[in-house]
């Protein structure tokens, strides 16, 4: 077995009802943003405003997430998961009520800063996913944040756009996203444990929060390295960075790629995402898990690398709507395979103490994603066409395959007081 893999014959399935509330958090996070996104355009129409403003707007949550998303990952590392995600929780909450009932574009503007500053939910949860899930199950937990990602996509753009249709304003999509926020609120306080392994070494988890015992096995005792001098974990960020920018302008220009270059109205491009999402959900559970239990993270994650690269080098080519639909099929079963365990590379390359930082600089690496790729990708397919769209998207997505291809060592955190840790 390569360095960095963590096949194991003979996975078991194991649960994780620790993390039932984490998924629900996500979840909530991303329709609320889902539900705003068809409303945008009705925000130009309402508080009579340009595109440029509208724009600025999309991406101030992208900024602030930036900013904030490192610091409350290190605020989780030192004073618990389970503060840190109700504050995130309680902020995206105010952040939808105040979008909801804003009366000016100022005041707008404002609750998408909220948003961004208290967008914690996304990198606690991983750190979460690090402190108790074992290395040969942790890409599953992590592509399932993919998974909540694609479900609340499905559903929230319709909700906001019928109710914003139906009511002409923005308080029923504000308040619904506010109250599912305030659900989800509830859960963490009463559901939730923490999990944050000093916090934890006063009490001893039960068989159904931490690992059992048939995964232990004695683990090599390394001081922590700042992140900063780790240079594997600087490493694993740069590839994640990369192949956030490129996945990045892909989810955001589809639809704009689909109107201008295959030219399909909004009604069937409406359909055409929906049905990438309903693929992406069916390859999770018919084709990744069998893939990864067989071949493991790297392996996994190098096939879904190598995937991207021929689906943009289709992209180059297509010029009609089914052609195009081949390639969000290779795009949407590349996802599954190479996400989850990027995330999980992260994890593994920073000690225990670490891992709301590291999740948290992820993070901030796909907001930079969110700010510049659609900049960049709108001006490639305005200046090149489709044909120059697909090969920025292909350049762009043989960096990290290639970065791949090293062998990385992961060194393996000591056992925290309580805690469990697993077994090949």
């Amino acid at each position: 077995m390569t360095p960095g893999e963590t096949r194991q014959p003979g996975r078991e399935k194991m649960r994780f009802p620790l993390l039932y509330p984490l998924w629900l958090a996500v979840y909530v996070d991303i329709l609320g943003y889902s539900i705003q996104a068809p409303l945008f355009p009705a925000i130009q129409t309402l508080f009579h405003v340009d595109i440029f403003t509208v724009s600025l707007l999309l991406s101030t949550n992208a900024i602030f997430g930036f900013i904030c998303g490192p610091i409350l990952g290190s605020l989780s590392d030192r004073f618990g998961r389970k503060p840190l995600l109700l504050i995130s929780e309680a902020g995206t909450m105010c952040g939808f009520l105040l979008f909801a009932f804003a009366p000016s574009i100022e005041l707008l503007f404002l609750s998408r800063v909220i948003d961004g500053v208290f967008g914690g939910i996304y990198p606690v949860t991983r750190a979460v996913i690090g402190d108790i899930v074992p290395v040969t199950h942790r890409s599953k937990q992590m592509a399932n944040m993919g998974l909540m990602h694609i479900i609340a996509s499905l559903a929230g753009p319709a909700i906001g756009g019928i109710l914003v249709e139906r009511t002409g304003s923005l308080a029923a999509p504000g308040a619904l996203a506010a109250s599912l926020a305030l659900a989800s609120i509830i859960f963490t306080a009463t559901i939730f444990k923490e999990t944050l392994p000093y916090k934890t070494a006063t009490r001893s988890l039960s068989p159904q929060e931490s690992t059992p015992a048939r995964f232990q096995k004695p683990v090599s005792i390394t001081p922590d390295v700042p992140i900063r001098r780790n240079k594997v974990a600087l490493y694993i960020l740069a590839q994640w960075g990369m192949h956030a920018l490129y996945f990045t302008v892909l989810v955001t220009m589809t639809s704009l790629y689909l109107q201008e270059h295959i030219g399909l109205g909004p009604e069937l491009i409406g359909y055409f995402m929906m049905l990438s999402g309903v693929m992406r959900i069916i390859l999770r559970f018919v084709a990744f898990e069998p893939l990864i239990n067989k071949l493991g993270d790297k392996k996994t994650s190098m096939i879904g690398l190598s995937i991207f690269v021929a689906a943009f080098g289709i992209t180059i080519l297509v010029s009609t709507w089914w052609q195009f639909l081949i390639v969000t099929i290779m795009t949407s079963f590349a996802a599954t395979c190479a996400r989850g365990p990027m995330n999980t590379f992260m994890s593994r390359s920073v000690s225990k103490r670490q891992q709301g930082r590291m999740q948290g600089l992820g993070n901030s690496l796909e907001k930079i994603a969110e700010i510049v790729g659609p900049i960049v990708g709108g001006s490639v397919l305005g200046a090149f066409g489709g044909a120059g769209f697909g090969a920025m998207l292909f350049t762009i997505s043989i960096i990290p395959l290639a970065m791949s291809f090293k062998k990385v060592e992961f060194v393996e955190a000591a056992p925290e007081p309580g805690e469990l840790e697993p077994g090949d």
